[in-house]
């Protein structure tokens, strides 16, 4: 019975939708799926990014539906608070969202996390994941940064601490959030799979020891649909490829192969036919709305990045001289790695290690 309900999530999340949808798109509908699929254990959730000081206004808080039935759990917004709720008023960045997790007393495995700030959400969402283990999560992403599943995995630069990306805001453009394919990358990395999606707005992920089936396909979710207006080159040289940059890439070399895709995509873009929007209603004028599709159509020209090789890591010849350095005591031995030049000079303190019984 479990494997049939979760084959029929999509449908089962859509009639839930009908009935109890507080959210924007479908989210809530398809959480409480999922839910009844695994199982609740605290009832506890997390929303990071909540654009209203109460759940009855803003665009649809993920989360409603399950403060209505009885959860409990913390909001965090940048603009907005209301300690009747636990909406707490703060930037959240992937420096400080462990720090705020921790001071507000949040479990280490919520039921539920959502993150949807426009911006950073991946860069969140990993550091959420390096240290807790949400049962289930939502994280916004760009469609319109989508390519199939042989696209680039574009993602926003991380403003915490990636050079020119301080400041980095949605300013109504489609530079914003990041690809699915991204998120399908950070996802597999922290041991989640991709399960549901609301198009346009959210990815829903498991975690994967709770979820033994597969979930969605990239190409499921990966096509590219229009959103908004043209990013400038200037934010687009910002971007990077997570995937290049996740399996050990240097930052240049991730933001080389995005502008290289970027590139691309934008001489693909400018012979394609009508627009793929995202958001559809009997008044909405795509073209109108996204500028004729232009995504990415100020972007055949956008420079791509030298990165210095040599200096972004180390001779592999190099790399291979080291010398393994042993040091113990009475009760304890831990052995380092240190480059054989760095050993041949002597340049090691003993007295690093200076503890009774060190050799």
């Amino acid at each position: 019975m479990p494997q049939l309900r979760a084959l029929l999530l999509p449908l089962l999340a859509l009639r839930a939708a009908t009935v109890c949808a507080q959210s924007q798109g479908h989210q809530d509908g398809m959480v409480r799926t999922i839910f009844d699929i695994i199982g609740e254990t605290n009832r506890y959730y997390v929303e990071i990014g909540f654009n209203s000081p109460v759940f009855e206004r803003g665009t649809g808080a993920n989360t409603y539906a399950l403060h209505a039935r009885g959860w409990t759990g913390l909001l965090l917004d940048s603009a907005f608070e209301n300690a009747t709720i636990n909406l707490r008023k703060a930037l959240v960045s992937s420096a400080n969202v462990v720090q705020l997790f921790a001071r507000h007393g949040v479990p280490v495995e919520p039921d539920f996390v959502s993150v949807d700030v426009d911006t950073a959400d991946l860069w969140i969402l990993g550091a959420i994941l390096g240290t807790y283990r949400p049962r289930a999560a939502s994280v916004e992403y760009n469609a319109a940064f989508g390519d199939g599943a042989e696209g680039a995995s574009l993602a926003f630069p991380d403003p915490a601490w990636m050079p020119g990306a301080a400041g980095a805001s949605w300013s109504g453009t489609c530079f914003m959030g990041s690809s699915a394919k991204a998120i399908y990358a950070l996802a597999r990395n922290h041991g989640y799979r991709v399960v549901g999606v609301v198009d346009g707005l959210d990815l829903l992920l498991v975690r994967a020891d709770l979820w033994p089936w597969p979930g969605l396909a990239l190409d499921a979710v990966a096509t590219r649909r229009d959103t908004f207006r043209a990013m400038t080159a200037a934010d687009a040289a910002l971007l990077l490829d997570y995937d290049v940059f996740a399996r050990g890439g240097s930052l240049c070399e991730a933001r080389a192969a995005a502008a290289t895709f970027l590139r691309r995509r934008a001489r693909d873009v400018a012979d394609a036919g009508a627009c793929a929007c995202a958001y559809h209603g009997p008044f909405f004028d795509c073209l109108n709305h996204t500028e004729t599709c232009s995504c990415f159509r100020n972007l055949a020209d956008l420079p791509v990045p030298r990165c210095d090789a040599a200096a972004a890591r180390p001779d592999a010849a190099a790399a291979g001289s080291q010398y393994p350095l042993v040091v113990s005591d009475d009760e304890w031995t831990g052995t380092i790695a240190v480059p054989l030049a760095y050993h041949e000079a002597g340049r090691l303190q003993r007295d690093w290690f200076a503890k009774p019984g060190y050799v």
